[in-house]
């Protein structure tokens, strides 16, 4: 698999990439992240699902390119089996977000749906194990909207599931 367009041509067109990772699946998320931005992508949101704070991986690596590219990425957290916030949830940076619950469809819709609602066409990278990888993109076509469509939003990889469990199979 790989990129389905250079960094720099998906920045010029200038369609916000969502990233969702699910525990050490950071690690395949953060450097296309940090490609991206230095390329020039107006907007990044990256969701991240752990079962605590403690379980966050590449922590400092993730402030750092807050702090370098402030208003251009946000990161949330979801920590499924932490109710409350600990010492690391206060040492939050701009752009970050802490949230303690478990990562679900409704979860999706909140940090996704105005992208779709406002017809912006989004990228998306989702990294986990193969049934949560395709859990999540059900999410986000669920927050794409009407029919079980995408809203024009696409992988952000080529050869990536992306979409494709989502089309009749009449399609």
């Amino acid at each position: 698999m790989g990129w389905g367009a250079e960094p720099a041509e998906i920045a010029d067109e200038r369609r916000p990439v969502g990233m969702l990772a699910f525990g050490v699946g950071i690690a395949e998320v953060i450097e296309p992240a940090e490609m991206l931005l230095a390329a020039g992508a107006p907007e990044l949101r990256l969701v991240y699902a752990n079962r605590d704070a403690r379980s966050i991986v590449l922590h400092s690596r993730l402030q750092r390119l807050l702090a370098a590219h402030p208003g251009r990425i946000s990161v949330s957290h979801f920590f499924s089996r932490q109710a409350e916030p600990d010492a690391l949830c206060a040492a939050a940076v701009e752009g970050e977000r802490y949230r303690y619950r478990r990562l679900d469809a409704a979860a999706i819709v909140d940090e996704f749906g105005p992208w779709f609602d406002a017809g912006r066409r989004p990228l998306f990278l989702v990294v986990g194990t193969g049934t949560m990888e395709r859990t999540a993109w059900e999410w986000v076509g669920a927050a794409a909207g009407a029919g079980g469509g995408h809203g024009g939003a696409s992988s952000l990889l080529r050869g990536g599931e992306g979409w494709l469990p989502l089309v009749p199979a009449s399609a």
